[in-house]
């Protein structure tokens, strides 16, 4: 029963972050088409997470109405149409493409808390829910390696397609296991939840959820900017400084479960802090190459751009673990709605932040200075306080 839950919910997750991600990863070519700075692939992010915020809100009553795993279905089909919007390649299109994704990718999570943690002893939640996590990188290593493939082959437009009918597919291949996942047991209360209150009334969530801003901010800046930033500052091809991306995710899927074994065995909140530290160090050495400019060696930017997008994409696990374990038994799908929704609003701020910053000042390094006053927000979520196996501090 886990195994069959927990492959259902990687696979369509991943389907929607692979779909999320094509058009960062070909914003230097859409940019040079629609005719906008290549920079401005923050502004595409955040819009996803404007739309993203406002679906958190009712991803409870969805998942009530239909089931994790319809409600993951759904996520995969408006990830296909906003890919296909996407590729239509003007404005106005790309605005409504990023909302369209925002609504596939808000009820991804609160989908997978609900069935996981009705079908995973609560001591291996960590583990469980950090190998569920793999699906970000996943998709985001399918994203950074495949879409510039297929772009060099045809064009970007093709590539964005292909995101769409790999989401298409993905959401046709779970139905097998539907019918019998989706009536595991029943979903109490899930229907009235309101998630941000759910969110706001607990101490250990609020901490939660202002940690995950501030980590989210640092993630989708992180998955925005990278493959620009590596093509404008270290004169990468496109598709190398995809595949520092695809090697960065690939890092990250074994991150996610040596951290959630850890977390299980020594705590989230050491856990939690060791990313905050790590990443902190990347974002660092990131403005350190910024600054340097051509004098930065290629292999220092390189490393230090790879090593915050594998941290910045390790967290989530270990973070949703504890959500899970911190929220009453019948309001996990809202407690996780309401704390993603914090999530999601790092993911509005941050790149836009992030791009806009970076625009006014010339240099990534005012970009960077973002992220790090984000961190800062991560590590004063972790300051020493009342510890909980459930929160982080």
């Amino acid at each position: 029963m886990i195994g069959s839950a927990l492959l259902s919910m990687l696979v369509t997750q991943a389907a929607v972050v692979a779909a999320f991600l094509a058009v960062p990863v070909v914003a230097p070519q859409l940019a040079l088409s629609v005719g906008i700075s290549a920079q401005t692939v923050g502004y595409f992010t955040s819009f996803v997470f404007i739309g993203a915020v406002f679906a958190a809100q009712f991803a409870p009553r969805l998942i009530a109405r239909f089931g994790p795993v319809r409600a993951s279905q759904l996520t995969c089909m408006f990830a296909a149409a906003g890919v296909l919007l996407a590729a239509l390649g003007s404005l106005p299109a790309l605005v409504l493409s990023a909302i369209l994704i925002g609504l596939a990718y808000a009820p991804g999570n609160p989908a997978s808390s609900v069935l996981l943690a009705r079908v995973t002893p609560p001591e291996r939640r960590g583990i469980v829910f950090s190998v569920k996590q793999t699906a970000v990188p996943i998709g985001a290593a399918c994203a950074g390696l495949l879409i510039p493939l297929v772009a060099g082959l045809s064009d970007w437009r093709v590539a964005l397609l292909s995101a769409g009918a790999v989401a298409t597919v993905v959401a046709i291949a779970v139905e097998p296991w539907r019918s019998r996942l989706d009536t595991i047991a029943p979903l109490t209360g899930a229907r009235g939840e309101q998630p941000m209150r759910t969110v706001m009334a607990d101490p250990a969530l609020r901490r939660l959820a202002i940690l995950a801003g501030g980590f989210a901010g640092i993630q989708f800046s992180t998955s925005a900017i990278l493959v620009t930033f590596l093509v404008d500052s270290a004169g990468l091809a496109l598709t190398l400084a995809g595949a520092v991306l695809t090697a960065a995710m690939v890092l990250s899927v074994g991150a996610r479960m040596v951290l959630g074994f850890a977390a299980d065995r020594f705590g989230a909140h050491r856990v939690l802090t060791a990313i905050a530290a790590v990443m902190t160090f990347a974002i660092v050495g990131c403005i350190a190459c910024a600054l340097a400019g051509d004098g930065a060696p290629v292999w220092a930017t390189v490393a230090a751009a790879g090593v915050l997008a594998t941290c910045a994409f390790s967290w989530n696990g270990v973070f949703l673990a504890s959500v899970a374990s911190a929220a009453a038994p019948g309001s996990i799908g809202g407690a996780t709605a309401g704390s993603m929704t914090c999530v999601f609003a790092g993911g509005v701020l941050g790149p836009a932040a992030f791009s806009f910053a970076s625009q006014l000042a010339g240099t990534y390094v005012a970009g960077f200075a973002v992220q790090l006053a984000l961190a800062g927000v991560a590590l004063a979520a972790l300051a020493p306080g009342r510890r909980r196996k459930a929160e982080p501090a």
